[in-house]
Parts: structure tokens; C-alpha cells; sequence
């Protein structure tokens, strides 16, 4: 299955094979908190900041990890996720494409069986 995020950077892990032990740390408390601080990832990992500071720099110069973003509850602020399931004939490339640059989907992936795109956006409640 092939997914794409639209309008968020998400952390990319292109090949976890490529990961030493260190970054796969890194990258596991990043995932569950992308507002630590340095100082935190440190304690936590009992890494230097040194060490530290420069994986997060060769992380991100490798585009690894490919921004910092927050996630937040939907349905706090008023909208519903709703996932949309369709087996198209003949689904091109063009149409993925024009889906990817809709402002209202959040989320697409393509795939091979009964439904061939799936998408997600949020609706007002």
C-alpha cells in the first residue's frame, strides 16, 4: 500500500534496515513527542548532547525525519475523520495527483484488492 500525507510533514523512515540502534531511539521518542528538547531526548536515551544534536542533524539532512509536527484531537475542535473507500477502474496517475492537491484530503493511499483508493478528510460535526 502505497500512502501519501497531504498538508502535514510527517517523520520518513525510508529503510529501517539503514538505522543504527542510536537514531531508531531518537526517532521512537521524537514519534511519541516531537516537542522534546535535546536535554530530554539526553536523559532518556542516556545519550550525550553532543551526540544527540549531531543525529538530529544527520537525521534531518538525510530527510529522515522531514519536519516536526503536532497531532491534535479532530473532534475537539468541531470535525469528524471520515474514510472513503473506492475501486476504480483505470485509476491514473493524473487523478492521484489532482487528489493530492485537494485541500480537503487529509490523507491518501492506494492499494491492490477489493478497493483500489482510499481517502480520508475531516468533516465539519
Amino acid at each position: 500500500m502505497t500512502q501519501t500525507f497531504i498538508g502535514q510533514k510527517h517523520l520518513v523512515q525510508e529503510s529501517a534496515q539503514n538505522l543504527d540502534p542510536t537514531n531508531k531511539t531518537i526517532l521512537y521518542l521524537l514519534s511519541h513527542n516531537a516537542r522534546l528538547k535535546i536535554r530530554d531526548i539526553t536523559k532518556a536515551s542516556k545519550l550525550s548532547h553532543d551526540t544527540v544534536k549531531a543525529r538530529l542533524k544527520q537525521l534531518e539532512d538525510h530527510n529522515i525525519i522531514t519536519g516536526y509536527t503536532i497531532v491534535f484531537n479532530r473532534r475537539k475542535i468541531g470535525y469528524e475523520v471520515v474514510d472513503l473507500y473506492f475501486k476504480i477502474k483505470d485509476l491514473s496517475n493524473e487523478f492521484i495527483e489532482q487528489l493530492k492537491s485537494n485541500k480537503h484530503v487529509y490523507w491518501l493511499a492506494t492499494s491492490k484488492g477489493g478497493y483500489n483508493l482510499c481517502i480520508s478528510t475531516n468533516c465539519k460535526s
